[in-house]
């Protein structure tokens, strides 16, 4: 009778390549996972660390044409209000920005008889 030995063990080829992609994408999860952590925690250390920002602003506080204002979201880019020129032979409107649920929209306004848009607000002309 024969001894039973792992040299004596017959593994399928096919088999053999399957465990050695399996170990091999085994060992780049881990570095990748690593690289993850070291990253972030350098990033902590140092200040790097960026805040997500979920509320919106406005410093005009909403749909005010007589004042300027700036609007910033959860998307880090802000936007200000300008005017704008919509057709041929019309006055100039104002592109209003105000924050609508904690995103950052605009509307197009004409400013009211009398006044103009010049620097991103309505003013007495």
């Amino acid at each position: 009778m024969r001894k039973f030995s792992i040299d004596n063990l017959k593994v399928p080829k096919g088999l053999k390549i399957i465990i050695a992609i399996g170990a091999i994408l085994l060992v780049v999860t881990m570095a990748a996972f690593l690289l993850v952590r070291v990253i972030t925690t350098t990033a902590d250390l140092t200040g790097l660390k960026q805040q997500i920002v979920t509320n919106c602003t406005d410093t005009d506080n909403g749909k005010v044409a007589m004042t300027f204002g700036t609007c910033a979201d959860y998307t880090r880019k802000t936007y200000s209000d300008t005017c704008v020129l919509t057709g041929v032979r019309e006055p100039l409107k104002l592109q209003e920005w105000f924050c609508e649920n904690n995103t950052c929209k605009s509307e197009i306004i004409y400013c009211e008889s009398g006044q103009a848009c010049v620097a991103g607000q309505c003013i007495i002309a």
